[in-house]
């Protein structure tokens, strides 16, 4: 049968809210609800078909609003999402399994179409941090970006603290887990050792961690315009702390980068084609770590070394000007006879 044809300006959106998750999650597989928000618009009724992505360890168990889901493939499933006479809600319970966390960020989307329109959503399940221990803290700070359109990248400063509050030192690393269109573009001078693991996922070696130390870690990053239009982003930041003889634990926390408010600074921002325009991806030089301690001090003593050089080039300068004119002066005086 012909599809009939769809009268001009018939479109839809769809909106799909975060899942959170509460610290009763870390005893075991907790349940949560995905609301699924759809606006569409067109004179005749007509079926909203979505697709819907979970990530990895999120399973979907029933749909409340819907006529039913059905598994496509893999984590992808198939809903039917109303019609196009009414904006339309609905929720899907999912399962969000004990292991997930290990996978964060957990992003997901959905898609809405109705005939040739299309529109795409994301959504994140935020876990707490944790798994919790005893005497280790992991946090993150979240980021703002300017609100598009502005066409800018935004270069900041991402911080992440940990402390560690118990008796006996470890040996600890950090991965930081970034969103797509999100670069590193300086790693903090404390990872005595970095590599990169993927394209996402960079590693830190802090070494030796002292009983209660805090440690707090400035990683400079940039956010590429397109992504910004895509925010709100999330990304992950995972510790693995090895107590001496005995098996490493392994801490995550999420963090997120939203739209500023209307009307705030963003911490720093370059405008395409201006003097302090950040470089490209492919013009940018391979991170290297920031100065340490020691390279600040050789620093500021080879600035005082030069100062005082240049002192003592100028005392040197003005002697030898003034010895000339001693001697001018002696040769233009004329004569005192000696007394008789």
């Amino acid at each position: 049968m012909a599809i009939p044809a769809r009268a001009a300006g018939a479109g839809v959106t769809v909106t799909a809210a975060d899942v959170g998750l509460g610290p009763e999650y870390w005893q075991g597989p907790t349940q949560g609800d995905l609301v699924v928000t759809v606006r569409p618009t067109g004179p005749a009724p007509a079926d909203v078909a979505g697709t819907i992505f979970l990530p990895t360890g999120i399973r979907l168990l029933s749909g409340t609003g819907t006529e039913g889901c059905a598994l496509a493939s893999g984590s992808t499933y198939t809903c039917a999402l109303g019609q196009d006479t009414a904006p339309g809600q609905i929720a899907l319970r999912v399962e969000v399994d004990a292991d997930a966390w290990r996978f964060a960020p957990l992003v997901g989307n959905v898609t809405a179409t109705l005939g040739s329109a299309t529109d795409r959503d994301s959504f994140v399940v935020a876990l707490p941090p944790g798994p919790p221990a005893p005497g280790v803290t992991l946090a993150v700070d979240d980021l703002a970006v300017p609100a598009p359109p502005h066409n800018l990248d935004s270069q900041q400063p991402l911080l992440v603290r940990l402390d560690h509050a118990n008796p006996a030192p470890v040996s600890a690393a950090l991965e930081l887990v970034t969103p797509r269109g999100v670069d590193i573009l300086q790693i903090p001078a404390i990872c005595g050792d970095h590599r990169r693991i993927n394209g996402s996922r960079d590693r830190c070696e802090l070494g030796h961690v002292l009983a209660g130390q805090e440690i707090q870690l400035t990683f400079d990053v940039l956010i590429s315009a397109q992504a910004t239009a895509e925010a709100p982003l999330n990304g992950a930041v995972f510790v693995y702390v090895t107590p001496e003889g005995q098996e490493t634990a392994i801490f995550q926390v999420g963090y997120r980068i939203a739209l500023a408010a209307p009307g705030s600074e963003p911490a720093s921002v370059n405008a395409p084609g201006s003097a302090s325009t950040l470089p490209s991806a492919s013009e940018r030089t391979p991170i290297q770590p920031a100065r340490g301690a020691d390279d600040r001090l050789l620093g500021d003593r080879g600035s005082v070394l030069s100062l005082i050089g240049v002192a003592l080039s100028a005392v040197a300068v003005a002697g030898v000007l003034v010895f000339a004119s001693l001697r001018r002066r002696l040769r233009d005086e004329p004569e005192v006879p000696p007394d008789r």
